[in-house]
């Protein structure tokens, strides 16, 4: 008997959802919209053999079929899409943050939710991505990095005692830790180790972390709890504490979605009785929508909930700004970039040899103090500026000068750090010695460094050795689960 029995008499089709776990469950990519349309996206897809169909309900999600590996994918580690199972996109879906507001993501890693919240913003307004642990806390500060977001601050903190100088929040994303029984069609393993624990143990402080977001979110602000496993124990009676403790200062707002099948939330478990707008809540099963379990709850704050709150604004952070101008003629002479693809940031000193862009007009706190604010643009540590991977991938679709277009084949000996030999065709202005921008399809992959020759001339990838691991552990990874 499997760790899930208990919940038969709970799952409105039992035979439907022991079958869905045993299909496997399909991969989904959502699409990076900064850079690029899902169409697009899909085409550039198609060509690498790997299929991919809009998701209905969600704008920039496709779906792949079974077996393909998006991870080992340049469109992956360049930022155009970024891997996120689809039912955890309804999340920050029913989040529903606009731009210009000023959003916290509670337990973020590996930033997946805080990706696409700052996608659905349009990049424009405040994120701040929290998780307790330094190395998931670095987690979410590559998938910020490879993904260009400007308007992101990381920070590492324990998020049942975040501090009011951060201040408060229109939304907050709350994605608490929990047994994660509801990935288990994607990692049957996660059973095994439920098999050891006592049903819904522990609770990961997941009451803690509810309590503390809607204690720092705005009244008329809304707060999104979300778990990976069906446990009522994580799940509704969390809820349950919650609202009983803050009375009408708390609302359940119904967790819909059109396009999205879903069941209530629980009103009775074992020998409990919920209270009745907990069907408010939903549960999704595998069998629901092909996808793997969650848990999801919308709450309405509606007046304070703590006799302490948060200020209305934060205790500002103080970055060291940098007049933009000569930087970004620099740019504009060597690479053709036009200085307005950069309005409305910020130029700061992320450390002493990298400059960072921020959104202008976002708003970060000094504590807990952010360890990454914005996106890396250049490093200083040579004679001349250079760009970094991550910026030329994010804006070196608009360069106009120093571009090299690579063909299929050399973009995959540019991923593997292979000195590849360019043809005069290829070579758009480019300087003997100078750091170029490499592009395929239209899209940036990063830098090379190009020296001339009688043929035409010789490109060195400059790729960070980082994003070439990563790769390389992705293509290692795929090549033993397919055998290909």
């Amino acid at each position: 008997m499997t760790p899930l029995e208990r919940y038969r008499d709970v799952v409105d089709d039992w035979p439907a959802f022991c079958a869905a776990l045993a299909r496997p469950q399909p991969p989904c990519v959502m699409t990076n919209r900064l850079r690029l349309t899902r169409r697009q996206l899909a085409a550039w897809l198609a060509r690498e053999g790997m299929p991919a169909s809009p998701i209905p309900w969600l704008a920039d999600g496709l779906r792949l079929a079974p077996g393909s590996r998006p991870g080992r994918s340049v469109l992956q580690l360049t930022g155009l899409l970024n891997i996120q199972e689809e039912i955890a996109m309804l999340p920050a879906v029913l989040l529903d943050p606009q731009p210009g507001e000023r959003i916290l993501d509670l337990c973020a890693a590996p930033g997946n939710k805080t990706a696409q919240i700052a996608f659905l913003m349009g990049d424009r307004g405040t994120v701040v991505a929290n998780d307790r642990f330094a190395d998931r806390a670095g987690l979410v500060r590559r998938t910020v990095e490879r993904l260009g977001l400007t308007s992101v601050a990381v920070t590492c903190w324990d998020g049942t005692s975040m501090p009011p100088e951060i201040g408060c929040f229109d939304r907050v994303m709350v994605d608490v830790p929990c047994s994660c029984e509801g990935t288990a069609r994607k990692n049957p393993a996660i059973l095994m180790r439920l098999q050891m624990r006592p049903p819904g143990w522990p609770r990961y402080g997941q009451r803690a972390l509810l309590d503390k977001a809607l204690q720092l979110c705005r009244p008329g602000g809304r707060v999104v709890y979300a778990t990976c496993t069906f446990a009522p124990e994580e799940n509704e009676q969390v809820v349950a504490e919650v609202l009983d403790r803050l009375g009408d200062a708390v609302r359940l707002l119904p967790a819909d979605h059109p396009g999205i099948n879903a069941a209530p939330g629980l009103v009775r478990w074992g020998g409990q009785r919920f209270p009745a707008d907990l069907r408010h809540c939903r549960r999704l099963y595998p069998h629901h929508n092909d996808t793997g379990g969650f848990f999801v709850a919308v709450l309405e704050k509606l007046a304070s909930t703590h006799r302490s709150e948060p200020p209305a604004e934060p205790a500002p952070l103080e970055l060291e700004e940098l007049a933009p101008e000569p930087y970004l003629a620099h740019l504009e002479e060597v690479y053709g970039l036009d200085r307005r693809l950069f309005a409305g940031h910020r130029l700061v000193r992320s450390s002493r040899e990298r400059l960072a862009l921020v959104r202008r007009h976002a708003s970060f706190a000094a504590r807990p103090a952010p360890v990454a604010a914005g996106c890396s643009l250049l490093h200083l540590g040579s004679a001349v500026p250079r760009l970094t991977t991550a910026a030329t991938c994010a804006w070196g679709r608009h360069a106009t000068r120093n571009v090299v277009e690579l063909d299929a084949e050399q973009v995959d000996r540019f991923f593997t750090r292979q000195p590849l030999e360019l043809r005069a065709d290829q070579l758009r202005d480019c300087r003997h010695g100078y750091h170029v921008i490499t592009r395929h399809q239209g899209h940036a992959l990063g830098l090379g460094h190009f020296q001339s020759t009688a043929a035409g001339g010789i490109l060195e990838s400059s790729l960070p050795r980082r994003w070439y691991a990563e790769r390389a552990r992705a293509r290692r990874a795929a090549t033993a689960l397919t055998g290909d």
